[in-house]
């Protein structure tokens, strides 16, 4: 009888992460079959490394309205001052953009290919016995924010994926785990509370590995650009002679808090742009109040859950203090929904407590019902489709404080479940 409840919980756990995964796939599919790619942030984002690589400063350019019939108009310049080099490593704007797009795609499966690898072969050493392919690829692909990344072109979901890799390269090869980690300082916000993480667990060779490569990546394409506004005559810059003179303008962190702030007003993204408190923007916050706001509690609430998993066998786990993060990192700042494709590092947690407990059916629910408020947009999506007059915004912060409220149980069952089992082999060694 209770082998048979074991085989039905094992077999109801499967059930609940593959239909999830395969949830998550098709709803990418038919919204890509549907309306095609979008492609926008490709084009945006191409934009301004092409002018970058030939050496303009996209301050100026974007200000001026500064336009090469090459390359076309720049919205923005939105990409950090560290990234404006950095950033041809993902949109190259010395290649035509046809070349681009398919350049995009390429690389963003090849990331995809080598995460899964590397959790695989992670799962494969803590978790040999639950080390199954079918598993990995199964909770890789869940997050329904996928579409995001595939449709309009956006790095945030492959910047996900470099501080993914990050995590499972920092020991080994930590030169590599700093330069991934640099590269998704192009959106400091992902990065953000992750680089907190590694301040508290003292790993010290990243952290400075990670600020030598993105303070090098700022100070290279400073003096590039300073360089190319002086010489008029360089085989490195395409249109010399059309190139925007460099002056002194505003400090530049102060642009950019202000760009994504929207000056204070909020944006029209605003209803996920500014993270867990963007609801009160409707009663008399400014977007900057907002960002500080859900800045405060994203810090707060990744130094609580470090705090509760300590003297337990996740402390020593950067895997699971990286979750901590990741679930931070999309409430507690500007963002984009693709951003959410570092939910991956939530998920993980799912094979912490399967193995660390009894593996029973209450288990096996607990589980799909974790994974479903993580990565499916329960409100978001259903709620508005059962309540028509629920407001986006609304929907969205009520999927936020979901995600935090099975997060922090997930946390708690585990520090449970280790303390249990730790103090049950004392108890038997002193027997």
């Amino acid at each position: 009888m209770v082998e048979r409840k074991d085989r039905f919980a094992r077999a109801l756990f499967w059930f609940a992460v593959i239909i999830l995964a395969l949830c998550s796939i098709l709803y990418c599919v038919g919204k890509t079959l549907i309306g095609g790619l979008w492609l926008v942030d490709i084009r945006t984002y191409w934009r301004n490394t092409a002018y970058a690589i030939r050496g303009y400063d996209l301050r100026r350019v974007a200000e001026e309205g500064f336009v090469l019939d090459s390359i076309g108009p720049m919205a923005t310049a939105i990409i950090m001052p560290w990234g404006r080099l950095l950033a041809n490593l993902i949109y190259p704007g010395f290649l035509p953009l046809c070349v681009v797009k398919v350049y995009y795609y390429v690389i963003l499966v090849v990331s995809m290919v080598m995460t899964g690898r590397m959790i695989h072969r992670w799962m494969e050493k803590e978790f040999p016995a639950f080390a199954n392919i079918l598993l990995t690829v199964a909770l890789f692909l869940m997050p329904l924010y996928w579409d995001d990344a595939l449709d309009s072109g956006n790095m945030g979901g492959l910047l996900c994926l470099f501080i993914i890799m990050a995590v499972f390269l920092m020991d080994e090869h930590p030169v590599w785990a700093s330069f991934l980690l640099a590269m998704a300082c192009i959106k400091p916000q992902n990065v953000g509370l992750f680089l907190l993480v590694l301040l508290i667990r003292k790993k010290w060779k990243v952290l400075f590995g990670t600020g030598g490569f993105a303070l090098g990546g700022w100070a290279l394409s400073e003096l590039y650009v300073r360089i190319c506004g002086m010489l008029r005559e360089s085989v490195i810059v395409a249109h010399a002679q059309e190139a925007v003179p460099v002056r002194e303008v505003s400090s530049e962190a102060a642009q950019i808090i202000n760009g994504y702030a929207g000056n204070g007003q909020g944006s029209s993204n605003d209803f996920f742009m500014y993270g867990i408190f963007s609801k009160m923007l409707e009663h008399g916050w400014n977007s900057y109040q907002v960002l500080i706001a859900s800045a405060c509690l994203g810090i707060a609430f990744t130094c609580s859950m470090l705090f509760l998993l300590r003297k337990t066998k996740l402390s020593d786990s950067i895997v699971a203090a990286f979750a901590v993060a990741a679930l931070g990192s999309v409430f507690w700042c500007y963002k984009t929904p693709c951003d959410e494709v570092i939910m991956i590092l939530c998920n993980l947690l799912v094979v912490y407590y399967w193995t660390a407990s009894g593996q029973k059916v209450s288990d096996a629910i607990w589980c799909g019902v974790y994974l479903a408020g993580m990565n499916a947009k329960i409100f978001r999506f259903w709620g508005r489709k059962l309540f028509p007059g629920l407001e986006l915004r609304t929907a969205i912060t009520c999927d936020m404080i979901l995600r935090i409220v099975l997060f922090i149980i997930m946390i708690v069952l585990l520090k449970k479940l280790y303390t249990s089992v730790v103090k049950s082999r004392k108890e038997e060694y002193n027997e």
